[in-house]
């Protein structure tokens, strides 16, 4: 799911968006309790309809996760156990952090850069932002980068 700032969404932010992401706006650009009931009624329908077995669900402790009983209602019909990492731990515990989002914070400044280089250094705007994403989460999002953070995870427990 991805968040823009705004009070309404333009069709040209969703430009190039792939079929399956939700994109929202919020008033402040920051998820809402309302936004994450979203997101998990499409998480949801993203599992395996033929594994009966429990799925688990990463989270920090934002309340719009952990205060949310739409939510959980949710992940307790649907067998996902939610499991929210100690406040200030996620730096060190969360695998997502340590590496996937970590690198793909680099590709997005290195992607930004080029866009800023191609458009004579303007700004990207919001209708370019799947152009510029999609080509950095294509370098981040490697099993590589899911295994190396859970690797480094066993290094805290």
């Amino acid at each position: 799911m991805f968040i823009f700032k705004g009070k309404r969404k333009k069709a040209e932010w969703c430009i190039g968006a792939p079929v399956d992401y939700v994109v929202k706006t919020s008033d402040n650009g920051w998820i809402t309790s309302e936004l994450f009931v979203k997101f998990a009624k499409k998480f949801v329908t993203s599992l395996p309809k033929d594994d009966p077995r429990p799925h688990l669900l990463l989270l920090d402790g934002h309340h719009t996760h952990v205060y949310n009983l739409e939510f959980l209602t949710l992940m307790k019909q649907n067998k996902v156990h939610p499991f929210c990492f100690r406040p200030h731990t996620t730096h060190c515990l969360q695998p997502a952090d340590v590496s996937l989002f970590k690198s793909v914070k680099h590709h997005w400044v290195a992607e930004g850069r080029k866009c800023m280089r191609e458009t004579g250094g303007r700004k990207p705007e919001k209708k370019h932002f799947f152009k510029v994403f999609e080509r950095a989460w294509r370098n981040a999002a490697t099993v590589e980068t899911a295994r190396s953070g859970f690797m480094k995870l066993e290094h805290f427990l």
